[in-house]
């Protein structure tokens, strides 16, 4: 199916999708007569200005209105069912109402949108994910975008087994791009991940890059933080076929090695976060089938000076940062419709756990905890004739700041 689709997608995109994005607000271009069906399936991230929010969010073009799942084959009688994903910027005000939407690259790739965001220091923002690139015939793996949507530049990988995990914008306007290099085994046993960073000036070109850790299996996407004093600290977390191993790696500016810190195998290491003083680490450990989280507070040496439960509930966290005040804020879900809003003051006292409901049957997504304290979301409400993609914002003191729908899509 994806040797006969390829080539007829690939002239979709050639003819009629650009990388890049216009300036002027625009409706979504027609890429083709029959990819007359659009609809929003998820949202990655949202990030705060100034003067409002900007989403990044995944629209599908398709051929097939069909049913209210448009997975099955019977929903398009008659013909042959693709669908063409394209990423989409839209902007609010402050107040969630929309100011305008674009439309950014599509491809054949089911990742063809971003899925790392990072605001650079003039409201601009560098993104990482999968875009097919019609002039170049390449995929490209990392975006900047001035303050207004326009595309500044747009870097590839040099290595094709390379991939994003992360990126982190430093206080100089460097970007730190952490990802993992695979190598398919040589014999019985895991293949190997070896992690990298990769350091970007704001044009896009490498200033220094470093190699570390060779692991089976790392846990999930990678956790860096910029300490007070400008050094940087990974989470490294893996297991190969010997062992289980789980580090703090220490780096200067250059990405020059400093030190380590082991940490207890036993744990899993989640989250990263600056404090004033040093850094946080959320660990994750199953005791008796109950998924324990701890949140362990380290000085900028990484030694460990306390460490605190947050709780032994089944709450799943997908999101801790720093806050104004110097305390912490998680998000974490609890239900399929219910985000609970954790939040510690200095020194991680004070401990309160909000629940915020977020619609009858739906679970948030690309959640973020903005540099003011505020948690900002997205949810998708689907049936058989509704598709929207609604944005939220919750107040440092969890009141509601707005509840908004920001995109609809067409269902027949």
């Amino acid at each position: 199916m994806k040797n006969k689709l390829l080539p007829l997608i690939l002239a979709v995109l050639a003819s009629g999708c650009s990388f890049r994005v216009s300036t002027s607000v625009e409706p979504a271009p027609q890429l083709a007569p029959k990819l007359d069906f659009s609809y929003y399936d998820n949202a990655q991230v949202s990030i705060e200005q100034p003067d409002g929010f900007v989403t990044f969010a995944s629209k599908i073009l398709s051929n097939c209105p069909g049913a209210f799942n448009r997975y099955s084959a019977a929903d398009c009688p008659g013909q042959q069912r693709f669908s063409l994903p394209a990423g989409v910027l839209i902007r609010t005000n402050k107040k969630g109402d929309v100011l305008s939407e674009k439309q950014l690259s599509g491809g054949f790739y089911p990742f063809a949108y971003f899925n790392k965001v990072a605001q650079t220091p003039d409201n601009g923002f560098v993104g990482s994910g999968n875009f097919y690139d019609p002039t170049t015939q390449k995929t490209l793996n990392l975006v900047k975008f001035d303050a207004l949507g326009e595309q500044v530049w747009a870097k590839g990988l040099e290595n094709p087994d390379q991939t994003v995990r992360n990126l982190l914008v430093l206080k100089s306007g460097h970007t730190l791009v952490l990802g993992t290099t695979y190598r398919a085994p040589a014999g019985p046993g895991f293949a190997t991940f070896t992690s990298f960073l990769l350091k970007l000036d704001p044009n896009g070109n490498t200033i220094s890059q470093q190699s570390y850790g060779n692991a089976g299996q790392p846990d999930g996407g990678a956790e860096a933080v910029e300490l007070e004093n400008g050094n940087i600290v990974v989470a490294y977390g893996g297991e190969s076929n010997v062992e289980r191993r789980n580090s703090l790696l220490f780096f200067d500016k250059d990405l020059k090695a400093i030190n380590s810190t082991p940490v207890a195998a036993t744990s899993q290491l989640r989250f990263l976060a600056k404090t004033s003083a040093g850094f946080v680490l959320l660990t994750s450990d199953i005791v008796g089938g109950t998924n324990t989280q701890n949140l362990a507070y380290f000085s900028m040496e990484g030694k460990e000076i306390r460490k605190i439960l947050v709780t032994n509930a089944q709450l799943f966290i997908s999101r801790i940062a720093s806050t104004p005040n110097d305390g912490i804020a998680m998000v974490a879900s609890r239900n399929s419709n219910e985000l609970v809003i954790i939040r510690l003051d200095k020194d991680g006292t004070n401990l309160r756990l909000e629940p915020y409901n977020i619609s009858p049957s739906v679970l948030a997504s690309g959640v973020q905890i903005m540099p003011s304290g505020r948690v900002v979301g997205t949810f998708i409400e689907n049936a058989a004739t509704k598709n929207e993609l609604t944005l939220f914002m919750v107040e440092p003191n969890n009141t509601e700041g707005f509840r908004k729908v920001i995109a609809s899509g067409k269902i027949k």
